[in-house]
């Protein structure tokens, strides 16, 4: 116990003995003087610039002359080596384009000439097929080519059934009879480009074309007629096909329209006909004029369709009283297209107009084709 006390006291006195001797060394070094710090710069006098080692600016290239004829003369042979390098890069790629068209066309020469008529590309051979006779045409459609068959001169079938057990029964047994060809399996493209993109239902008829005679010419057999229709501006031949496919249901005995400004009976009328076209008879008349004139020499009556509030020079008639004309001779329907109607001056030379009204207002007319079926329907009642 006596001995930690005495060391503890021995610690104490050295502390207050360091304490005193840095208090002392403080008190020396706060008495001397403090120097003052030197300049950065000598002071004798000299400018700023004669500080540094080298105050000359770097001259540039152009120096004494203009820069952009500097850079012409230094670089103009660097521009002209990349003109020439272009030049020919250029002429180098179409060398090797034309090497290339003419490897391709040799090539295709040469398989065209080792193909057979039926290997050449699907233009190719529709330009082929019609080349071969212009007197004859591609007709397409199932119930067309049932009724060509029976009224035309049929070349060949094409088909893209498989064989005789898949196409139509009717069909088969009428090119049996007939010893008309049918080539089956064939392309649904080629078909599509024969048939002009027209729906064929895997069907295409080559067969001699249509011959439809000029009904100024029938002045007889306007005699023997009771009913017939003039189809005026009917450009559409979907619409041309539905309304002798009509005029077919209704027992029509005629029916005319003029080639110039009319769609003729193309293969997409007969399609559209579904080979109605092959029963009537048709008539081109290429002086609608004259061509009323002499129907009201036969004593035919001629009776227009307008479009309603339509004011004409002519008696309107209501389309329930054409029955009533029918029982007293034979009566002409003429059907205009659905913009413009029928015109004016075939319009002035008819008996009567005729107007098919609607109970609402926000449709003003009718297609062609339905029109001309009402009119039928009220006619034959």
């Amino acid at each position: 116990m006596k001995i930690s006390l005495l060391l503890q006291a021995a610690k104490y006195n050295r502390g207050i003995a360091a304490a005193r001797s840095t208090r002392a060394s403080s008190s020396i070094k706060s008495s001397r003087p403090l120097k003052s710090p030197e300049p950065p710069f000598r002071r004798d006098g000299k400018s700023f610039d004669e500080l540094f080692v080298d105050s000359e600016k770097p001259k540039k290239a152009w120096d004494g002359q203009n820069k952009d004829n500097f850079f012409r003369d230094k670089y103009a042979h660097v521009h002209a080596k990349q003109k020439a390098q272009h030049k020919r890069e250029k002429e180098e790629k179409q060398e090797r384009l034309s090497k290339k068209a003419q490897s391709m066309t040799y090539r295709n020469d040469q398989i065209k000439s080792h193909q057979p008529e039926l290997e050449l590309t699907y233009t190719e051979r529709h330009k082929l097929l019609l080349s071969q006779n212009p007197n004859m045409e591609f007709t397409y459609g199932t119930n067309a080519t049932k009724h060509i068959l029976a009224h035309r001169k049929v070349k060949q079938i094409f088909t893209s059934f498989r064989g005789p057990g898949d196409i139509d029964p009717e069909i088969l047994r009428a090119c049996s009879d007939a010893e008309i060809p049918i080539r089956y399996k064939e392309p649904t493209k080629r078909l599509d480009i024969m048939a002009g993109n027209g729906v064929h239902n895997g069907y295409v008829c080559q067969t001699e074309k249509l011959n439809i005679p000029t009904l100024d010419s029938w002045p007889s057999f306007l005699n023997e007629c009771k009913t017939g229709l003039y189809l005026d501006q009917i450009t559409d031949p979907h619409n041309l096909g539905a309304i002798m496919r009509t005029a077919k249901w209704y027992d029509c005995d005629v029916v005319g329209y003029s080639p110039k400004n009319s769609a003729s009976v193309s293969p997409a009328a007969v399609k559209a006909s579904s080979g109605a076209t092959e029963h009537l008879h048709l008539g081109k008349v290429f002086s609608p004029l004259n061509f009323f004139d002499l129907l009201k020499e036969k004593g035919w009556t001629i009776v227009s369709t307008v479009a309603p509030n339509t004011h004409v020079s002519i008696p309107k008639i209501d389309p329930d009283a054409l029955s009533e004309l029918k029982s007293q001779g034979p009566i002409m329907l003429v059907l205009g297209n659905e913009g413009e109607g029928v015109r004016t001056s075939l319009t002035q030379r008819s008996t009567y107009a005729t107007t098919l009204s609607s109970p609402q207002t926000d449709i003003d007319s009718l297609n062609v084709s339905i029109a001309a079926a009402i009119l039928l329907e009220k006619l034959n009642r």
